[in-house]
């Protein structure tokens, strides 16, 4: 594959572009920005003096705390000091109020753990969510529908006793 030397040549469909179009504009309208107070802080995870390289300085500094629902519109999730799963849900054309706490990580050994990474989330599926400890542990939880005010329960862990 990659010893043929053939050039490709790509040409552009002229019938698919707009001829009227001039470019994107930056709008500079305000955002509206919102602030809720928080009983316990973020779960932030400082990088170790022993961990320098490139990698690990991406690894942390890249982070982003807030974890967006992709099947839930307007819902995100933190993890706080206290390792609990917080939802926020940021309706339409109203102020988010407070947060909700739907899950405690349990048993984690982030405080034994010297080399500890940052707590870290996703939502593989509609009713999934997966969460690790950033100290070796990782969990699947069944949270069936999140908008609704229900506990997520343990499908499957790893590490966790």
């Amino acid at each position: 594959m990659f010893g043929n030397k053939e050039m490709i040549d790509l040409k552009p469909n002229r019938l698919l572009l707009n001829p009227k179009f001039h470019g994107y504009k930056l709008s500079l309208d305000q955002l509206t920005v919102y602030n809720v107070k928080l009983e316990a802080g973020v779960c932030l995870t400082s990088l170790p003096e022993s961990q320098f390289s490139f990698q690990q300085v991406k690894l942390f500094g890249r982070h982003n705390n807030l974890y967006a629902d992709s099947h839930y519109e307007n819902v995100v999730y933190f993890i706080n000091n206290g390792l609990e799963i917080e939802q926020l849900v940021a309706k339409k054309d109203s102020r988010p109020t407070q947060t909700r706490i739907v899950y405690t990580i349990m048993n984690s050994s982030r405080e034994q753990v010297l080399s500890r990474y940052n707590v870290s989330m996703s939502f593989p599926e509609k009713a999934l969510a997966v969460v690790s400890d950033g100290a070796g542990k990782l969990c699947v939880l069944q949270t069936a529908n999140r908008l609704k005010p229900q506990q997520w329960k343990v499908q499957l862990h790893k590490g966790w006793q």
